[in-house]
């Protein structure tokens, strides 16, 4: 799959009166994951917690200050650093074991895929509508190795999907909305405040169509605009972050990873 520019005038337009949130906008796997056939069903956990990450994008000040907010916010909840490097040219890092890019081209809010790549794993930020908060962050957590929320496995039990209110015009009219295996419930509950959660309007035909219904009564999703108490246990049960957590959460650690990769893991739901 390739970034291309029908996405890119579509965010471009984005405003934030609009019911749905840019990154939701694409037309790429879930909207905003670039991810490859032989890559869907395999994620790769970074084997360190300090991850190189590299500013290649055309950011102002601002722009540069909220991404590093982001990534703060992170650093403060949990035991990930990132790294931050700034070139235009990111060719010099080629040979390093695990990177981020984030860039800034004018393709839209995407991942090149879930968790770490080899060859470096890239973040698309386009500006403006890309650079909020809760898109950096959200970007940051496919990175790190987090999927979508109404993309678990146990998803049906907690939202409904309205498909014939899901828009023909979309590439991936069905695996936006497809349980994905790898999608790991970590044994933790549905998080409807997660900001990995999409909106209710998110890939509608018509801007007041619901695509996603809660089933609990007077839920929100897709408002979130910081990390959600499981979104940081989520990252911290993946990563061994121990300091971080309660003991009553180190079963989950021993049941997740393998002890000699920190952010690798066992295949457990």
């Amino acid at each position: 799959m390739t970034p291309e520019m029908e996405t890119g005038d579509r965010v471009a337009h984005w405003k934030k009166e609009m019911k749905v949130n840019p990154e939701e906008l694409g037309n790429y796997l879930e909207g905003d994951i670039m991810l490859t056939e032989d890559h869907q069903e395999h994620i790769n956990y970074w084997p360190d917690v300090i991850i190189p990450t590299i500013f290649s994008g055309d950011f102002n000040q601002n722009e540069v200050i909220r991404i590093l907010d982001a990534m703060e916010t992170i650093h403060r909840n949990t035991c990930i650093r990132f790294k931050t490097i700034y070139m235009k040219n990111e060719l010099n890092w080629r040979d390093e074991r695990g990177y981020i890019i984030i860039t800034s081209k004018k393709t839209g809010c995407w991942c090149q895929g879930i968790g770490k790549i080899d060859s470096g794993q890239q973040i698309n930020l386009q500006t403006p509508a890309c650079t909020r908060t809760h898109t950096i962050i959200h970007e940051l957590l496919h990175a790190l190795g987090l999927d979508h929320e109404h993309n678990r496995v146990d998803r049906d039990l907690y939202v409904m999907i309205n498909w014939t209110n899901i828009s023909e015009d979309m590439h991936y009219k069905h695996h936006n909305f497809y349980m994905r295996k790898t999608n790991y419930t970590l044994g933790l509950p549905y998080d409807y405040d997660s900001i990995m959660h999409y909106s209710p309007y998110a890939f509608a035909k018509y801007p007041n169509l619901t695509t996603i219904t809660t089933k609990a009564p007077n839920k929100s999703i897709g408002e979130a605009k910081i990390l959600s108490k499981l979104d940081i246990l989520k990252i911290n049960i993946m990563c061994n972050c121990s300091r971080y957590l309660r003991k009553e959460d180190i079963d989950k650690v021993n049941n997740w990873i393998n002890k000699d990769l920190v952010c690798q893991k066992k295949i457990v739901n």
